[in-house]
């Protein structure tokens, strides 16, 4: 068994077999769902105090109002759910001790480290396009009608929101991979975070990577594709670093 595509295959079915996977997608898109639906019933509260703590956006009537915030629970939460994938595709074998058994596959290393981190990717567009789906049919049947084409093109950037995620948070994956652990990857999801929420808040977050997705799917004029760009080819650049890290791996802790 040899080949990139033998590695990915292999890391599908670890991912399968266990639970972290699904309950990680699942439980972040019903928590999306489940905040998003909330706010739209204070919305439709009436009560002006309420109304006032959602902003204008967020407490407009209809598909508008709903997606604005779907945008602004998804992009900090997304980005979390992302954070225990990555850590757990890179550390899980440090913490079962399940790594030893690696040198002894025909696969190499690095090829496996690349398909931990593609399939991170690939679910996280998994859950993009689950998360779009249970927004749509919650806004027919709050009685919204078939979104607009505007409407159409921002629950498709939610869909994107959670692809470009996985990819900028491809520095998870590297800490966890230094950190021999899920830990070092989940406190480094936090970190990444935490600094996306300050730079933002500073007017410095386009051009921070982890921070220029979840801008431009709140709002594509703000962000250039220059700052899109960057983010994710400095994604790609980690990726290619964690993958070298696995690749020249010694047990040495």
């Amino acid at each position: 068994m040899t080949g990139f595509g033998s590695a990915l295959r292999v890391e599908w079915r670890k991912a399968r077999a266990s639970r972290v996977v699904a309950a990680t997608a699942l439980l972040t898109i019903a928590g999306i769902a489940t905040i998003v639906l909330s706010f739209r019933g204070v919305a439709a509260s009436g009560d002006p105090q309420l109304i006032a703590k959602l902003g204008e956006a967020g407490a407009a009537p209809g598909w508008p109002g709903l997606l604005a915030i779907a945008l602004q629970v998804s992009a900090p939460a997304l980005l979390l759910g992302i954070t225990v994938l990555h850590s757990w595709l890179a550390g899980r074998e440090f913490a079962d001790g399940t790594v030893t058994g690696l040198y002894a596959l025909s696969v190499g290393r690095g090829q496996l480290a690349s398909a931990k981190l593609l399939l991170g990717v690939l679910v996280a567009a998994g859950m993009g396009v689950a998360l779009a789906a249970v927004l749509l049919v919650g806004g027919l049947l709050l009685g919204y009608g078939p979104p607009a084409t505007a409407d159409a093109a921002v629950l498709a950037r939610v869909a994107l929101l959670a692809p470009f995620s996985a990819v900028v948070a491809t520095p998870v994956a590297l800490a966890a991979t230094l950190g021999r652990g899920l830990l070092a990857g989940v406190a480094t999801g936090f970190v990444l975070l935490a600094g996306a929420q300050v730079l933002v808040v500073a007017g410095a977050g386009a051009w921070f990577p982890v921070a220029a997705p979840a801008l431009w799917a709140l709002d594509p004029a703000s962000v250039s594709g220059a700052a899109v760009a960057v983010a994710l080819a400095a994604g790609a650049l980690v990726a290619a670093l964690t993958a070298l890290v696995w690749r020249r791996l010694q047990l040495d802790r």
